[in-house]
């Protein structure tokens, strides 16, 4: 991280040296950056005292495009869509979990991925129009979580099987702090550089089993919704929270959950005032 601070100074440093003070066109910039969604926490935190350890699936690839109104040199605000795709592979037992696999111990290999897009309006702030000097914003708006499970393993019979979950979440409130450099590179493109904390709460309410492979065969059908859908309950004592749902033979005993989710956002590019 030190090492990526110092690199960020030095691009600064080499930029604001050789930037020309061209006057701007209009007040309307088009922004886009690329860059890594890194997680502060790692960790579900259900509604009551339970604790589990997980991926936190608002981090890795991060995508961001906005469009950028500039009231003056110092205040504007941006619109931005910002999205970040994740992917993260594991090993564990799950298999023997399922009652087909039963006095057994397969290992299993899950794979979590997902995409949450973000659109938070944000205030820009810039003290001065110096490149050197950086910009601030802060902002307010709604995330979308869209998260996918799969279980890949070996069952009693030797036949490869593999179950597909789907996760559901309310949209949340997204919010954001952010600090960047804008600077002029020549005819109206700029080089971007921002650093993004990112906060959002993901409350899981659905998981639902939508594939059930083996062999190469999906076998769904076989399962009725009840052993396919559990809906958390929200609204029964906190000892029977976390239910016992048959997902496919699978007791999925998870509490209703509470996805604290932050990151910060290292992104790198360009904008183009128009």
């Amino acid at each position: 991280m030190k090492k990526l601070i110092i690199a960020l100074i030095c691009i600064i440093s080499i930029f604001s040296l050789s930037a020309k003070s061209g006057g701007k066109k209009t007040n309307f910039y088009m922004d886009f950056l690329a860059g890594y969604a890194i997680p502060i926490n790692a960790s579900y935190v259900d509604t009551f005292e339970n604790q589990d350890i997980y991926w936190n699936p608002n981090s890795g690839i991060n995508i961001d495009m906005r469009f950028r109104y500039m009231f003056n040199d110092i205040i504007g605000i941006a619109f931005p869509i910002d999205v970040v795709i994740g992917i993260y592979q594991y090993k564990t037992h799950d298999g023997k979990k399922i009652n087909s696999e039963q006095g057994t111990n397969p290992i299993t290999t899950n794979t979590e991925w997902s995409v949450c897009p973000n659109f938070t309006p944000t205030i820009i702030l810039k003290p001065h129009k110096h490149p050197a000097v950086p910009y601030f914003g802060v902002g307010v708006g709604i995330g979308i979580l869209w998260s996918w499970e799969s279980w890949d393993f070996m069952n009693r019979n030797g036949l490869r099987t593999q179950l597909y979950i789907y996760k559901n979440y309310w949209p949340s409130v997204n919010a954001k702090a952010e600090i960047g450099w804008n600077i002029p590179i020549q005819n109206g493109f700029y080089f971007d550089i921002s650093c993004v904390f990112n906060l959002a709460n993901y409350m899981m309410y659905r998981v639902e089993l939508t594939n059930y492979i083996i062999n190469n065969r999906d076998e769904i059908a076989q399962w009725d919704e009840k052993s396919r859908i559990y809906n958390y309950a929200f609204d029964v004592p906190d000892e029977n929270k976390g239910g016992t749902c048959l997902l496919a033979g699978f007791a999925y005993q998870n509490y209703p959950q509470q996805k604290i989710s932050t990151n910060v956002s290292i992104k790198i590019g360009f904008s183009y005032n128009f």
